[in-house]
C-alpha cells in the first residue's frame, strides 16, 4: 500500500522476445535507489502474441524490494505497449512514468537523479543520457564520426521532445492533457519522439540530464552501413509524418526544398569523398537518405521498419 501523499514512479520497461537482456535490465532496476519521498513500482509489459517473458519476470519478483508487475500486452507495436504502460501506471496511483528500453542497464541512482532534476528544474520531463557500448571489434569507420552513439546535452538544457530509452514525466500532466502515443507511428517509429513534443506544444518543460545515464549495448548486426542509412530513411518518413499529423504544412513545403538542395548538394559531396574517408561520405549521405524517405514519405508511400517485429 502506498503513501497517497508521496509521489509514486512506475518504471515501465517494454520487451519483445529479449529474456537475456531483459533478465539484465531487471537484475539492475532491483536495485534502484528510492528518491526521498516517493514509492516505486516496476512494470514490465510484455508485447508479444504470447506471454514469453512472464518466468523471467517472475525469477526477479523476490529479489526485488519494490512491486514489480507483470503486464502481457497481445496488441504488436511499440505504441499498443507505451499506452498500456500508462494506463496500468495511471491504475497503481503513479504520479510520475519512467521508461527504459529493455538492452539498457540503470544505474542504482538512475532514477533518484531523474527525479531530482524534475522537482529542481520544475519540468514535466527530464530526459537522460544513453551511453552506447560497442563490440571490441567494431569498424573504425563507423567510430570516427561516433556513427552509432546518441547525441547528449548539457545538464538543464531545454528541448522541445525526448525518446522513451531513458525518461521520465509527469503522469498526471499528460492524462490532464488527455495525450497518448498516436497508433500511426506504431511500426513506422518516432511515436515517442511525436509525443513529447505534442506535450511541449502544450506547455510542457522537458530538460536533459546528463547525469542520469543508462549503459546499452550494441549489438553487432548493428554495426553495418545498411542498418544506419535504413535507420535515417526512416527518420525522414517519420519526419513528414509528424509535420502531416500536426497539419504544419508550410514546414513541409520549406523541408521539401531544403531536402531538394540535400539530395542534390550532398550526393555529390558523398560521391567525391568516398575514395579518401568512407566514415565523412556515410555521414554525408546520411543527409541524402533523410531526405529520401522524407520525399517517398511526402509521395504517398511508407516505410514501417519495425512491422516485422510484432
Amino acid at each position: 500500500m502506498t503513501d497517497s501523499k508521496k509521489a509514486h514512479i512506475a518504471v515501465c520497461v517494454g520487451t519483445h522476445n529479449r529474456p537475456d537482456s531483459l533478465a539484465n535490465t531487471l537484475q539492475s532496476l532491483v536495485r534502484l535507489e528510492v528518491p526521498n519521498d516517493t514509492d516505486i513500482s516496476i512494470i514490465v509489459i510484455d508485447n508479444n502474441r504470447e506471454a514469453s517473458s512472464e518466468q523471467v519476470v517472475d525469477r526477479y519478483k523476490n529479489e526485488s524490494k519494490r512491486q514489480l508487475y507483470y503486464i502481457h500486452e497481445s496488441e504488436g507495436g511499440i505504441v499498443h505497449m507505451r499506452n498500456r504502460a500508462m494506463k496500468e501506471a495511471s491504475s497503481l496511483g503513479a504520479t510520475h512514468l519512467a521508461f527504459i528500453d529493455d538492452d539498457e542497464i540503470a544505474s542504482s541512482d538512475w532514477i533518484t537523479t531523474l527525479y531530482e532534476a524534475l522537482v529542481k528544474f520544475e519540468a514535466q520531463v527530464v530526459q537522460g543520457t544513453t551511453q552506447r557500448i560497442l563490440p571490441e571489434d567494431t569498424p573504425n569507420w563507423l567510430t570516427k564520426y561516433n556513427l552509432l552513439q546518441l547525441k547528449s546535452h548539457a545538464t538543464g538544457q531545454v528541448r522541445s521532445s525526448a525518446g522513451t530509452r531513458n525518461v521520465l514525466f509527469d503522469l498526471r500532466y499528460m492524462n490532464q492533457h488527455a495525450l497518448k502515443f498516436n497508433p500511426v507511428f506504431n511500426f513506422m517509429g518516432s511515436s515517442d519522439t511525436f509525443f513529447f513534443y505534442q506535450a511541449y506544444l502544450k506547455g510542457a518543460k522537458i530538460v536533459w540530464v546528463d547525469e542520469a545515464r543508462v549503459q546499452e549495448r550494441v549489438p553487432k548486426n548493428r554495426l553495418t552501413a545498411k542498418w544506419i542509412i535504413q535507420r535515417a530513411f526512416r527518420m525522414g518518413v517519420t519526419d513528414f509524418e509528424m509535420k502531416k499529423q500536426l497539419g504544419a504544412y508550410f514546414s513541409i513545403v520549406t523541408s521539401l526544398f531544403r531536402h531538394i538542395i540535400y539530395l542534390v548538394l550532398f550526393s555529390l559531396l558523398s560521391i567525391l569523398s568516398l575514395p579518401f574517408n568512407r566514415s565523412a561520405s556515410l555521414k554525408l549521405s546520411l543527409q541524402v537518405v533523410k531526405a529520401a524517405g522524407f520525399i517517398y514519405k511526402m509521395a504517398g508511400f511508407t516505410y514501417l521498419e519495425y512491422r516485422n517485429h510484432s
